[in-house]
């Protein structure tokens, strides 16, 4: 589904600002953006809530585009009684800065724990690392419970997210907007604490499907008066919950 976007807003985790100013550049896009900090990312709720408050501030925008994975269940819940909301099918922004949730399933899905650092990611604060082991086929904990009991959660928890007890670690390498400088910092920090690193190639295309209203089955549209639900598999991650 290609859309022709006229009114619409974006609220981004910072992590992609360089990745999304790549693109508005490229396709000359005048629009209103917000971001959010990258250390938002350690308490979910508050991100949620802070998110949730961009949204209710966006009036008179036909929709509502979200620079974000389910992000630790951040996006759970989020509605817009104005907009429709749009989001990447993505359960962190390592899938964006990948650019499909196939080359996402690819590297992932028998290596869940392995960390990953870009320079989109790894260029803000201290942390050049994306260690929450939240990647792929994921239930948060509570859920397991509900459904299977706490003695099978516990098991099912533990086969989804095993040990990450090697060293290895991705650097994920978007040509367009490659940092020599932030990737040289995060190779000589990664001999510094003996991890070997491999570089996976990544994509825009995802971000700039998003930017451009190339909303095809790898995005969600939340229509007005529903809410992001998650199913935390591989391919959906997340519907649209009627209210």
């Amino acid at each position: 589904m290609v859309i022709l976007i006229v009114n619409y807003k974006v609220i981004s985790c910072e992590v992609l600002k360089n990745e999304l100013t790549y693109l508005i550049n490229k396709h000359n896009l005048d629009l209103d953006i917000s971001y959010t900090k990258k250390s938002a990312h350690v308490k979910p709720e508050q991100l949620h809530e802070e998110i949730q408050n961009l949204i209710n501030e966006s009036q008179n925008y036909e929709y509502i585009l979200l620079g974000f994975g389910l992000c630790g269940n951040a996006l759970k819940g989020l509605k817009s009684n104005n907009s429709q909301l749009v989001v990447p099918r993505a359960h962190d922004c390592c899938t964006l800065f990948l650019g499909s949730t196939n080359k996402f399933n690819e590297l992932f899905s028998e290596n869940l724990s392995i960390p990953w650092g870009s320079c989109g990611y790894s260029r803000i604060g201290e942390e050049y690392l994306r260690e929450d082991v939240s990647l792929g086929v994921m239930q948060e904990m509570e859920e397991l419970i509900k459904i299977y009991g706490e003695e099978n959660a516990e098991y099912i928890y533990k086969t989804l997210h095993p040990d990450h007890n090697n060293n290895d670690v991705y650097f994920i390498k978007i040509n367009e907007t490659h940092d020599d400088v932030v990737y040289k910092q995060f190779i000589t920090s990664m001999k510094d604490n003996n991890k070997k690193v491999t570089v996976k190639q990544g994509s825009l295309t995802l971000l700039e499907k998003l930017l451009t209203g190339q909303w095809d089955e790898q995005f969600l549209l939340i229509n007005k008066q529903a809410s992001i639900g998650a199913i935390y598999d591989k391919e959906q991650v997340m519907y649209c919950k009627n209210l």
